[in-house]
């Protein structure tokens, strides 16, 4: 998107790419790879409530990502421009991607989160069952737009599952554009307090 100023979070078929991102101090946001925490309390709680959906697409996800992208914006922290999350898949044979991302937006803190979506691909066939999961604190607020520009060969199948606690917002935008194979999505929220 040209002269869109934001920071700059890339991943490459589902895996973070640090060098090729943008972003902000470390004292605003913490960025990991799911495989690096994916021992901690938080990514198991994360885990076992996406086990508890009872959807098969996220069964499916769960049981065969290699890796995804962690975000977390720190207690009070207003973000002072989007975040855009470019995702990168490339494929030369028929490919089945299982990206993850998991987003928590902590207590007081605001963000804007954009996401686009690049395939590089020959004649293959791309299909990406893509988890988003993702929790709002109290008073928090997450703006998430979703751009959607997918092309003849690929099919999507995208899933966002969203906890907000007391007193907090967000706002989802979805823009998808014709051209894919197959485009679904699926959006659930659950409210865990008043005000949300």
């Amino acid at each position: 998107i040209p002269a869109l100023d934001t920071y700059l979070l890339v991943t490459v078929n589902g895996r973070v790419h640090l060098g090729l991102s943008n972003l902000p101090d470390e004292g605003m946001v913490n960025v990991d790879s799911i495989h690096d925490i994916s021992d901690t309390p938080d990514f198991k709680r994360h885990l076992k409530n996406s086990n508890n959906l009872n959807n098969p697409l996220i069964a499916l996800n769960t049981a065969f990502f290699n890796d995804g992208l962690y975000l977390e914006v720190k207690k009070n922290v207003i973000l002072d421009k989007p975040v855009h999350l470019l995702h990168l898949y490339t494929a030369e044979i028929n490919t089945f991607f299982q990206p993850r991302q998991m987003i928590v937006i902590n207590e007081g803190a605001k963000a804007v989160v954009l996401e686009t979506s690049v395939v590089n691909k020959t004649d293959a066939v791309v299909l990406v069952n893509n988890f988003t999961e993702t929790e709002v604190g109290r008073n928090a607020q997450l703006v998430h737009y979703e751009i959607q520009n997918p092309d003849h060969g690929e099919r999507w199948l995208h899933h966002y599952e969203v906890t907000q606690q007391r007193d907090s917002r967000y706002d989802h935008f979805s823009f998808s554009l014709p051209g894919a194979d197959l485009l679904r999505n699926n959006l659930n929220t659950t409210l865990n307090g008043t005000g949300s």
